[in-house]
């Protein structure tokens, strides 16, 4: 996704648009320079829903890792609780507010 605000996405008025990743999901190593501005940042423009951090390829938890692209659709992990709601078409429970913290809906 190449482009710069969500509103550059051509949906009609009053959509909603959400983005999340993993604290360890690798992508975001090519976030901002090969895959336009990441979604999750509050200048892109979208709702922030929350989601687990996936696991790390590292012990201490440092680094980004493949798997963790992957660990969105793992039972117990927010992001599956985020995902069904926007598919069935309700709010999402967990939303990432300005400050950081997941405020439950």
């Amino acid at each position: 996704m190449l482009n710069l605000h969500a509103s550059d996405l051509n949906l009609d008025p009053g959509a909603n648009i959400y983005g999340m990743r993993a604290h360890n999901d690798i992508i975001e190593m090519v976030t901002d320079l090969t895959l336009g501005r990441d979604p999750t940042s509050a200048d892109f423009g979208a709702i922030h829903l929350s989601a687990g951090p996936g696991p790390s390829s590292d012990p201490l938890g440092l680094t980004p890792s493949v798997a963790a692209h992957s660990s969105y659709w793992q039972p117990n992990n927010p992001a599956l609780d985020n995902l069904g709601a926007v598919i069935a078409g309700m709010p999402p429970p967990g939303v990432v507010g300005p400050d950081g913290f997941v405020e439950h809906r």
